[in-house]
């Protein structure tokens, strides 16, 4: 990776009220556009006559929050492209999936995560040479313009 990226996403509370926590990194090439894909996804959709609704699973899969006026069929043609379109980005992910019930404090958890954010990155340090991270994990280099990578205003 010439000039890559760490993105995080997370699911699951900070406290003990949800049964799971996980973490998904995503690692990206900044030179292998991911704007084309998008425009493919967004076309796709507009050509089946589906919203172009930012993608959120539990919503989608329950028929709640933008998604309560469309159709158990629609739902699932947006759930089939949105997957379609991932498989074509040019990333590479992993997800740490964590049963908080085997960790008696936060604080242990909290640990955890934290080794296991560190080996990871340590593990695709082979194919990432200067990272980048879009939620602070890592601060190397400040953000730089590249194709594929939208700016933020």
């Amino acid at each position: 990776m010439a000039d890559g990226s760490i993105f995080a996403d997370e699911s699951g509370e900070q406290g003990f009220q949800s049964e799971y926590y996980a973490l998904t990194l995503v690692f990206h090439d900044q030179f292998n556009p991911v704007i084309p894909v998008f425009e493919d996804y967004e076309q796709l959709l507009r050509n089946a006559g589906l919203p172009d609704i930012p993608m959120h699973a539990s919503p989608l899969l329950n028929g709640h929050d933008d998604y309560q006026r469309l159709a158990i069929s629609q739902r699932k043609r947006l759930l089939a492209y949105f997957m379609s379109m991932l498989h074509k980005l040019p990333v590479q992910y992993v997800t740490l999936i964590y049963r908080k019930a085997e960790y008696t404090t936060l604080e242990q958890l909290g640990m955890r995560i934290k080794r296991d954010i560190v080996n990871t990155v340590f593990d695709h340090l082979d194919s990432v040479s200067t990272l980048r991270c879009r939620q602070g994990l890592l601060r190397r280099r400040p953000e730089s313009n590249h194709p594929g990578y939208p700016r933020r205003g």
